[in-house]
């Protein structure tokens, strides 16, 4: 019982270091490194804030807020900008509110919000301009999120297909007799009597025996 918990305290150590080391990483010193990185590439690519809270505490993540919020206000050139407080209250706003977002998705946003693509006011730090600015990179997050998904499906319809079996290879293998063992009775007296078309094995069977998801049954066009 006692290694059993101690074992445990060890990996929570373990655990709560990796995180503090994350946030360190991806602190508002390295927004220029990590901020240009493809949004689709930082998709469920990093923990939520608000999964290094429950590792940390939430004081700790909010506090990474405010420093990225005040590196922003630094980066304006404002004249007149928040003070410590309200920086706070800002972050907080912000963790309450999209503490679901990954810090690397983050760091791309801080990054685009210098860049001006958000239409950032240089020469004021405006909380407005960031809660509106952060709305808008939620529709980049979520066109980047369909992208994710559009290259997986290909990716799939790729692995699908070249597990396929292409009509002259189906045909050959009928010729031949391999897939004689797959088919009902009926079937085979059709295709030994010369019926027309070729016999369709069940997805089950074709998937079972290797041949693919599907086989390609339509005779391919001819120029």
């Amino acid at each position: 019982m006692e290694e059993s918990r101690s074992l445990k305290q060890q990996m929570t150590l373990e655990r709560t270091e990796g995180m503090e080391r994350l946030l360190k990483g991806y602190s508002e010193r390295f927004v220029q490194k990590h901020g240009t990185a493809d949004l689709a590439d930082c998709i469920d690519a990093a923990p939520s804030l608000q999964m290094i809270a429950t590792a940390l505490d939430r004081d700790k993540v909010v506090m990474w807020l405010a420093d990225h919020l005040k590196s922003l206000g630094d980066f304006s050139g404002a004249r007149r900008t928040l003070d410590n407080r309200q920086m706070t209250v800002l972050a907080e706003i912000l963790y309450n509110e999209y503490g679901w977002i990954n810090v690397r998705e983050l760091m791309v946003f801080f990054y685009r919000l210098k860049l001006g693509r958000y239409a950032m006011t240089y020469g004021s730090f405006d909380p407005g301009v960031v809660m509106r600015s952060i709305r808008t990179f939620l529709g980049e997050r979520m066109a980047a999120i369909h992208e994710v998904e559009d290259r997986r499906q290909r990716q799939e319809l790729h692995a699908d297909r070249s597990k396929c079996v292409s009509y002259d290879e189906y045909r050959r293998m009928l010729t031949a007799g391999e897939l004689d063992h797959l088919m009902t009775p009926e079937q085979k007296e059709f295709f030994a009597n010369g019926g027309s078309g070729l016999p369709v094995l069940s997805a089950e069977h074709v998937v079972r025996h290797g041949l693919g998801k599907t086989v390609a049954l339509k005779r391919p066009r001819t120029s």
